[in-house]
């Protein structure tokens, strides 16, 4: 079926987003000053993500899952920042945990076994959430769009491995966060200390039965 390609391009003094798919061309001729909305898009969809880093730019790239988890975990850890009580976040091919104060450690999936990470400043952190807020306002449709299956790159042990990594960095990274906001509690008596491994061991099980999206 004949179609064509839409494209738009969010822009923020840190970042840009693009994103672009394929549509059914119209049964009746368009205007030449109209434009067909991304809401028509209907496959073959992607984006491409660049945060400015200084004089470099950091590149990214993913489908519509990719994307709608983005959205998702970006939205998710402003909201808790908001609330003041920052939270490391995850959904399926992305993560994002607190660094510091001011810091913030995204990562993401990028093919089927390559994980790629960029460090956010706050300034960088709210540009983001505006390109993708308005990305979300122009894709109601993003469930819906057909994405082309990809090989089980979850069932390689080397994607394995740098989910884990990435999964176990965030939780690290969230109880880093929450030992220089509050001061450490007093010691415990020591029939109370033996429960803490068993603690640990149900937390690291939670995360490696985590379904990856």
């Amino acid at each position: 079926m004949p179609s064509l390609t839409l494209s738009q391009t969010y822009h923020q003094p840190t970042s840009t987003l693009t994103v672009r798919g394929e549509a059914p061309l119209p049964s009746r001729p368009v205007d030449g000053s109209a434009r067909l909305p991304l809401q028509a898009i209907e496959s073959n969809f992607e984006c491409q993500l660049e945060i400015r880093q200084g004089e470099t730019t950091k590149t990214l790239q993913g489908d519509s899952v990719w994307l709608k988890n983005l959205i998702t975990v970006i939205d998710r850890y402003v909201g808790s920042q908001l609330s003041g009580t920052p939270k490391g976040t995850f959904s399926g091919t992305a993560a994002i945990r607190p660094l510091d104060f001011i810091s913030h450690r995204l990562t993401v999936r990028q093919g089927e076994d390559r994980i790629a990470q960029v460090d956010l400043s706050m300034t960088q952190l709210y540009d983001l959430l505006e390109n993708l807020s308005q990305a979300a306002e122009d894709l109601p449709q993003l469930d819906k769009l057909a994405t082309p299956p990809t090989p089980a790159w979850y069932r390689q042990p080397t994607a394995i491995a740098a989910l884990l990594a990435g999964g176990i960095a965030l939780v690290a990274g969230v109880g880093l966060w929450v030992s220089r906001r509050d001061p450490p509690p007093p010691p415990s008596p020591p029939q109370e200390q033996l429960t803490a491994p068993e603690a640990a061991g149900d937390l690291q099980q939670r995360l490696e039965s985590t379904p990856a999206q």
